[in-house]
């Protein structure tokens, strides 16, 4: 963004330079570069372009925003033993659960540092609100056929 001031102009910087550049000022963040550089190379091309006169105000207020880090500091409010219980039976469901199993996959394949602990903590928040939906709702978990079940009737219902 400091370098380039449009999508076109860092379309048209060959792959190879787009790679160096990129692992150079992430200070090798990206796990996989090359594809990263396709993706941002891709990208720019399909944008649609901004004028010139807009483009620098943009500019602008792109750079005084917040820089926010995936790894920010966890805020650890609310019960102790609550999260802590709550993050046991996560690792319960990702052993046992396979929809809980595929989305700790993913995030752990996201996240380049802290892996696993930044998984949990995100499979944590997804079984929280389960939790809270199911208690709201006033329902017990279904079983994987009911869930199948449910889903086959939706898909129905949508194409019909």
């Amino acid at each position: 963004m400091k370098k380039f001031h449009s999508a076109k102009e860092l379309a048209e910087i060959p792959i190879e330079e787009l790679k160096n550049l990129l692992a150079s000022s992430s200070k090798n963040y990206f796990r996989n570069i090359d594809q990263k550089s396709i993706l941002v190379n891709q990208t720019a091309k399909y944008l649609f372009s901004i004028p010139n006169i807009l483009a620098e105000q943009i500019n602008f207020l792109i750079k005084e925003e917040n820089f926010t880090d995936d790894v920010t500091p966890l805020t650890r409010t609310g019960n102790a033993y609550l999260r802590y219980y709550f993050i046991q039976d996560t690792q319960s469901m990702i052993n046992y659960n396979s929809e809980y199993c595929e989305y700790y996959k993913h995030k752990f394949k996201e996240t380049p540092r802290h892996s696993h602990k930044r998984a949990l903590t995100l499979t944590a928040r997804k079984l929280v609100r389960l939790v809270s939906t199911l208690l709201s709702k006033k329902q017990l978990y279904p079983s994987p056929e009911e869930r199948k079940e449910r889903k086959l009737k939706q898909k129905e219902m949508t194409d019909s």
